[in-house]
């Protein structure tokens, strides 16, 4: 993923010289089930030229409160919108930065007429007083043979108040059952017949230890019906395959599963 940098001096001049506007507005997002308040807000920014444009958009929530928890929440906002877990910058400065790079890689390249772009999209997909879900989307293009999508989840412990993975939710030594069950169901929801391998059906070496064995990734969401493992481009496909889900039902993770995950 392309990581963020400070917008050099002479990016200024050249967006300051070309039709450049923006946009942004708030909404108050007020649900019956939340448990934790906040503002949805989107800002745009456009950059154009006579013969060009670059655009940036990002939507993400606003957190009202000041407590430990809504803290770490807006934390791990500002690591996502800022792509990086160690230099944090405003999303006006990342807009500005992207349109930045546009706006030299054209000065450079005079014949260049194709757009950017950049949609970020990080919503508050689980709100209750047990499990907290933050997905964070996002959908580019800076040249080549096409764009480029990003999918990921954030899970939170309402219990604990912090961020959990994989091995949080599930019993100890599980994972390989929670495979097992997982891969027919994969299989089914790709259109993979038992009898065909998962490299001759296009997809990638899941495990170099063991090649060709299927793999949980630990990007999961907990949904009403089960728990679903979302697996984005490259991932373990190629991009004409496109991105990969599986849901594996709740009936199916009976002493895998912590009760206390269960929605």
């Amino acid at each position: 993923m392309r990581t963020p940098f400070v917008i050099c001096l002479f990016s200024f001049f050249l967006l300051a010289g070309c039709n450049q506007h923006s946009a942004t507005e708030a909404t108050t997002v007020n649900n019956a089930t939340d448990t934790i308040a906040y503002t949805l807000t989107s800002s745009q920014k456009v950059f154009s030229n006579t013969k060009d444009s670059a655009s940036v958009s990002m939507t993400y929530p606003i957190f009202k409160g000041n407590s430990p928890f809504e803290k770490l929440l807006t934390n791990t906002v500002a690591m996502q919108l800022s792509m990086s877990d160690s230099i944090i910058i405003s999303p006006e400065a990342y807009m500005d930065s992207f349109l930045g790079q546009y706006a030299n890689f054209i000065a450079q390249n005079k014949d260049y007429t194709i757009g950017w772009y950049e949609d970020v999209d990080i919503s508050v997909l689980t709100n209750t007083a047990i499990h907290f879900c933050i997905a964070h989307s996002r959908s580019s293009f800076t040249g080549g043979a096409h764009g480029n999508t990003f999918l990921g989840y954030t899970n939170f412990d309402r219990k604990s108040n912090r961020i959990i993975r994989l091995e949080d939710v599930i019993e100890e030594g599980t994972i390989d059952k929670l495979t097992t069950i997982a891969e027919p169901l994969f299989r089914a929801e790709q259109g993979i017949a038992d009898s065909i391998s998962l490299e001759n059906a296009g997809y990638f070496v899941f495990d170099e230890k063991d090649k060709g064995k299927f793999k949980l990734n630990r990007n999961f969401i907990l949904l009403k019906d089960g728990i679903q493992f979302f697996y984005n481009d490259y991932e373990i496909a190629p991009h004409v395959v496109g991105t990969s889900s599986v849901l594996i039902p709740y009936t199916k993770l009976n002493g895998i599963l912590k009760k206390d995950f269960v929605l």
